[in-house]
């Protein structure tokens, strides 16, 4: 099985940019977590099971789509937890709709 970075550097640099993002927020929640006291070997495997479940998501959207890309959006509805995935899509659409009327951007947002 390929590297993260290799299937990162055979993408189309937002999907590998996605990739990274996901993987990256994963494994945050995770040392997080009290309970993820993991030996080396568990991480290795986890990693592993990480970025198959990533490669495995892409390709068959990748096959759904045709085009052989997709957007950032599908890749987030995929990989992004709900509660996560809605509380982007709020932000997203609030700091769109205060650009659209002209409003400076709040905090964070720029």
């Amino acid at each position: 099985m390929p590297s993260l970075f290799t299937f990162r550097a055979t993408q189309p640099p937002e999907i590998g940019a996605m990739a990274k993002i996901t993987l990256l927020h994963r494994v945050a929640y995770e040392k997080a977590t009290p309970s993820s006291e993991l030996t080396s070997l568990e991480m290795k495997i986890r990693n592993r099971h990480v970025e198959s479940r990533l490669q495995k998501s892409l390709t068959e959207l990748q096959i759904l789509n045709g085009t052989g890309r997709t957007s950032l959006l599908a890749i987030h509805e995929l990989l992004v937890p709900l509660g996560d995935r809605l509380e982007w899509q709020e932000r997203y659409s609030i700091a769109s709709a205060s650009k659209a009327m002209g409003d400076p951007p709040t905090k964070g947002e720029e």
